[in-house]
């Protein structure tokens, strides 16, 4: 058989276009077995492609995978051959990280006419911090360009410890930004299935994991909303202007335009206050979830059409903001275990 060169060398051929059959086989298989393989790799592809790191999100990555695997090119020669995976030892994988890293600001470097060196110490001093908030709390950031973020309860944010040519950032949750002007660098939030891209403005993202909503606000300024579907393709693009709120629904694929009223122009939940007005009854039991750390079940499918409108501070104790929304007293509120139960009457 004949012997492959390292995993690292495959890839740096691979992107020179300069890949054999084997190799192709031999880096399918690698990227097949385990999503941090493939993570490594795009992150490799975009230092060489656009001469800056990007470290993408785990839904970027699937996303960018299935559009090799849709393009018959690496899958294919993959599903060819089995126990490739075999080829690649267990100490290259230990040290292919740290190579990877260095291997791609060289290509970089090469190809670019950068001092490797140089480019070499830069790219060292990035580092990317996450910042989660717990339910029933709240608390504010500033990161290196200045732009304040205050997140909300139930909320991860991923950031770099200083920006590059980029300013980009993953939310998982709710935050309101407030970002620091700065018309050669864009400003982008990335989450489920949307990015946010400003230069200077104050905004509202609300994407929780696992919710079927999005939601982004905008309260000055003006910023490019993108939509993607589940694989990563976009299949809407918005300019929004201030006081719009766009709502996403990630299930049907449905983007909405709502605009704000004089009342809701100068408030946010940042000031601890979470306001609704003609909500479902469904989306407001998902954003109590996240608030207060606690798993609501609503038994009666009508019930989760209901609207209403009103406002609670979000430190209020839940059993309260259950009496509010049943001041009609349309429902039951029953406790099984630690999760809360809304059943019809």
């Amino acid at each position: 058989m004949k012997t492959l060169q390292p995993i690292e060398n495959i890839i740096i051929n691979y992107l020179e276009g300069t890949c054999t059959e084997d190799e192709l086989r031999c880096l399918s298989a690698w990227l097949d077995d385990s999503p941090r393989n493939r993570e490594e790799f795009f992150e490799v592809k975009n230092i060489f492609e656009k001469e800056n790191v990007c470290f993408l999100s785990e839904q970027e990555i699937n996303a960018r995978w299935l559009k090799l695997v849709e393009a018959g090119g690496l899958a294919n020669q993959g599903a060819e051959q089995t126990g490739s995976s075999d080829m690649i030892s267990r100490k290259k994988k230990r040290i292919f990280r740290s190579f990877l890293r260095y291997a791609a600001v060289v290509i970089a470097a090469a190809f670019l006419g950068y001092g490797t060196q140089r480019y070499i110490a830069s790219q060292e001093e990035i580092l990317f911090n996450e910042m989660t908030i717990e339910a029933g709390n709240k608390s504010s950031i500033i990161l290196s360009d200045g732009t304040k973020v205050t997140l909300n309860a139930s909320t991860t944010l991923r950031y770099p410890s200083r920006f590059g040519r980029q300013r980009e950032v993953w939310l998982d949750g709710e935050a309101f930004f407030e970002v620091a002007s700065d018309t050669k660098r864009p400003f982008i939030v990335y989450s489920q299935q949307q990015a946010v891209e400003v230069l200077g403005t104050s905004f509202n993202v609300q994407a929780y994991r696992g919710d079927v909503y999005n939601t982004v606000t905008l309260l000055s300024g003006s910023v490019t909303l993108k939509i993607f579907d589940a694989q990563g393709n976009r299949i809407d693009e918005r300019r929004m202007e201030p006081y719009e709120q766009y709502r996403f629904d990630l299930d049907k694929g449905l983007l909405s335009l709502n605009t704000l009223d004089n009342v809701d122009k100068y408030r946010s939940w940042t000031d601890g206050i979470y306001r609704f007005r003609d909500e479902k009854l469904a989306v407001i039991v998902s954003r109590l979830e996240f608030y207060y750390g606690i798993k609501i079940r609503i038994a009666d499918e009508q019930m989760k059409n209901m609207l209403y409108t009103g406002a609670f501070p979000l430190d209020q104790p839940i059993g309260e903001v259950f009496s509010l929304l049943n001041y009609e007293n349309k429902f039951v509120i029953k406790i099984e275990g630690r999760n809360f139960v809304l059943d019809k009457k």
